[in-house]
């Protein structure tokens, strides 16, 4: 394959998202520029940060030119990370896009070999393959860890037709791959990011509308690290007991979503009925975990002591 960086509109995008991300973003800029295709660019979208991640970006630039571009909203706000995929992919014309977080990493031959499997398929809308986790404090160090690599329970190295892998990754959201390569079109098909989802399961709501609507070519081949870290998004709604609630809450958009789109799929309505059901004891053991929370925080000493004052 020839990789060859175009005059104009390089062949993909990648579009990197961000907000208060200095300690990690240059890290995962790096696997970017160590790719073995070099048709590409990279967009940097900055979603209002208040720390140095603009300056980390900038020196990246400065020194690859003509590779980085950096982009903020029209007013330097922070609008969630929804509304910044869109502003990304509102601001590039590349026919390939894909969606890399600040905090991961793409391994070297990732773009060359999306790129090849999407043109050897010109009916698939995206192209996706598993993920391998890795571990690491919110500075970048890695922890002694065995990566591991996500485990796809279905048929692989083929063309899916909708809802292609969504039954899976509904079942069990932590096999949802991410940063697939997506046509343009495809995205456009799709209807795009929702920008009402601002943090937590934004992914899983495009993930589910372009399964739905579109074609995936389905890889064994691993191409992107998935790092695991206290300052996720991922974590931090772990940390704030709203994880079962961020859940429930996509849970319903995407039975709405089959509503309005006139979609029908017996086999998916039987696993969002029985989700929604397992969710609700979720939902409410975090409940009283917010609860325990505050009130531990109101009372002058805590219970357990209080008790062993009275006893004594």
């Amino acid at each position: 394959m020839t990789a060859r960086m175009s005059e104009s509109t390089p062949t993909v995008t990648v579009i990197m998202i961000v907000f208060n991300g200095e300690a990690l973003i240059g890290e995962s800029i790096e696997s970017v520029l160590g790719q073995t295709w070099n048709d590409w660019e990279l967009l940097v979208v900055d979603d209002g940060s208040t720390d140095r991640t603009r300056d980390v970006v900038r020196d990246l630039a400065g020194r690859h030119p003509g590779r980085i571009r950096l982009v903020t909203h029209p007013d330097g706000g922070n609008h969630g990370m929804s509304a910044s995929r869109r502003h990304g992919v509102s601001n590039c014309s590349s026919p390939f896009l894909i969606f890399l977080d600040h905090d991961d990493l793409m391994l070297p031959g990732a773009l060359e070999e999306m790129v090849g499997l999407l043109e050897d398929h010109p009916d698939a809308g995206a192209v996706l393959g598993p993920n391998q986790r890795f571990w690491s404090d919110a500075d970048g160090a890695v922890e002694e860890k065995e990566d591991e690599t996500q485990f796809i329970s279905m048929d692989l190295d083929r063309l899916a037709l909708p809802p292609g892998i969504l039954p899976v990754f509904l079942s069990d959201s932590s096999s949802i791959p991410i940063s697939p390569m997506i046509r343009r079109e495809a995205y456009e098909a799709s209807g795009g990011y929702e920008s009402a989802f601002k943090g937590m399961y934004e992914d899983q709501v495009f993930f589910s509308k372009l399964v739905l609507s579109q074609r995936i070519y389905l890889s064994s081949s691993t191409w992107i690290r998935y790092r695991q870290h206290p300052d996720s998004c991922v974590a931090r709604s772990f940390q704030l007991a709203r994880n079962a609630d961020d859940r429930n809450r996509y849970l319903n958009w995407l039975a709405g979503h089959m509503t309005e789109s006139g979609m029908k799929n017996a086999q998916i309505e039987t696993i969002l009925h029985r989700e929604l059901r397992r969710n609700r004891d979720r939902v409410r053991r975090d409940l009283r975990r917010r609860l325990l929370r505050l009130l531990s925080g109101m009372l002058p000493f805590r219970v357990g002591q209080g008790r062993s004052r009275k006893a004594s």
